[in-house]
């Protein structure tokens, strides 16, 4: 089966409310396709490069 990944990082400390919902609907989301979080939350560590997205 293909596979998608979404990557978000997300900071600061007061989120949009928008976003809260969002956060607290995706599980829903990814449920009908057996989507699951290969990782959520926990500390950012680079191991490569700047650690700064780079947008083309």
């Amino acid at each position: 089966m293909p596979a998608a990944y979404a990557f978000a990082h997300l900071h600061g400390r007061s989120p949009h409310p928008d976003v809260i919902e969002y956060l607290e609907r995706i599980q829903a989301t990814l449920d009908p396709f057996h989507g699951r979080f290969l990782i959520h939350g926990g500390t950012l560590e680079v191991v490569e490069g700047s650690g700064r997205a780079v947008w083309c």
